[in-house]
């Protein structure tokens, strides 16, 4: 696995922590999302800050996190925005330009639905949700527009964001050219890649490519 600049650890449900060992052992930069923190100690890992208003990490895990070192950065309980939105513009204050998050896209539905809302609404970057289902990279006019996607036969959905997306995908049994991709909508779901190096562009708006399969 290629070294990760910044990973948030979410504090979304998961069912083994072994599966997200390489990639946390494989980040320069962790910033620890509320109850992500138990995540970073049960694999050994200390995060760099921890991040939240702690209604989900242990005591546990905030105690071992402070006698490690890590910066803790309390929140308040009442507030507009959710954690993960705070450390995603923290990871941008630290001048980071891309950023892996783990442990946001499962568990209750609106939290999964705003997880991925804060993708949408996040400042441009090269962002990446990373599951051991699917990964999810964001990509934007404003932003990182353009993702190759390998091999030959892969599951691709694209799901976009409120007011819709115009696409351009090349090497996909469903191709666009400039197509509009509705809003929330089921038109860009299940595609397959039908050339290693399919190409997806966004030429408007914003959308999250789920990419399924090694």
């Amino acid at each position: 696995m290629s070294r990760i600049s910044c990973l948030l650890v979410a504090a979304a449900p998961y069912q083994e922590a072994a599966v997200y060992k390489e990639i946390v052992d494989s980040a320069k930069h962790v910033i620890a999302v509320d109850g992500g923190v138990d995540l970073c100690k049960t694999l050994g890992r200390v995060p760099q800050s921890v991040v939240g208003d702690f209604d989900s990490a242990t005591g546990e895990g905030l105690s071992w996190a402070t006698a490690q070192g890590s910066e803790i950065i309390p929140l308040q309980v009442d507030k507009d925005e959710s954690d993960l939105d705070v450390a995603l513009g923290r990871a941008i204050s630290l001048g980071f330009t891309s950023t892996t998050v783990i442990c946001a896209l499962s568990g209750r539905l609106d939290h999964t639905i705003a997880a991925i809302g804060a993708g949408w609404n996040a400042p441009p970057m090269s962002l990446r949700f990373w599951s051991p289902e699917f990964e999810g990279w964001m990509l934007g006019s404003d932003g990182q527009d353009r993702l190759c996607v390998s091999p030959e036969g892969r599951l691709v959905s694209l799901l976009a964001g409120p007011g819709g997306a115009v696409v351009t995908l090349e090497g996909f049994r469903y191709p666009l050219l400039r197509g509009k991709i509705p809003g929330l909508s089921s038109f860009g779901i299940s595609n397959l890649t039908e050339t290693s190096g399919a190409t997806i562009e966004v030429h408007e708006g914003r959308l999250m490519a789920m990419l399924f399969g090694a």
